[in-house]
Parts: C-alpha cells; sequence; structure tokens
C-alpha cells in the first residue's frame, strides 16, 4: 500500500502528498486530483494504480473507496489500470467524482 512520504502545503498553497508505487525504474510524477469542491496535489510513481490515487493515506477525500471515480481525459479509469495505460503524466490533472453512498 502507498505510504505518506511528506506533506503540508505545495508551492501554491493547495495540500500535497508523496505516495510509493513507483516500482522498478519508474519515475515519480506530480498530478493534480480535482474534485467539485477541493484540489490536491499529490506526488505518485508512474506505475501506480488508479485505486492508489483515490483514497490516500489518511482516506484524504473522505469517501469510501468503492464511491470514488478518477476521470481522465473524458475516461472513467478503473482501480486495476495502472497511470501509465493511461497516459497520466507529471503535471496533469485527473479529476475526482464522489459518488453518492448505497443505501
Amino acid at each position: 500500500m502507498a505510504e505518506l512520504s511528506g506533506g503540508g502545503p505545495g508551492p501554491g498553497g493547495e495540500g500535497e502528498a508523496e505516495l510509493g508505487g513507483s516500482g522498478p525504474g519508474g519515475l515519480l510524477i506530480r498530478v493534480t486530483v480535482k474534485t467539485p469542491k477541493d484540489k490536491e496535489e499529490i506526488v505518485i510513481g508512474d506505475g501506480a494504480s488508479v485505486r492508489e490515487v483515490g483514497p490516500g493515506p489518511g482516506g484524504r477525500f473522505k469517501a469510501k473507496q468503492d464511491q470514488l471515480v478518477l476521470i481522465f481525459a473524458g475516461k472513467i479509469l478503473k482501480d486495476g489500470d495502472t497511470l501509465n495505460q493511461h497516459g497520466i503524466k507529471d503535471g496533469l490533472t485527473v479529476h475526482l467524482v464522489i459518488k453518492t453512498p448505497q443505501k
């Protein structure tokens, strides 16, 4: 599972977290995760799975994993896919939608 290696405000005043998961020969990339109400910049391995981006350490988006949906370039990302598979590179933005909980 990903570990929190750093944190605190980033250069733009946004929260920033650093996550592992780059794997052998992988690079760390900076990705902006936007929700309708918030924006957070994370540093994560380019080989990390989509699942690692969503909740992160400490449940940063305050929702259960099955409520989180990541969208990049108009496509819904599947949990098992990697950032590399979708062409997510350093400096790009992914959108996070939090579905309403099932009753």
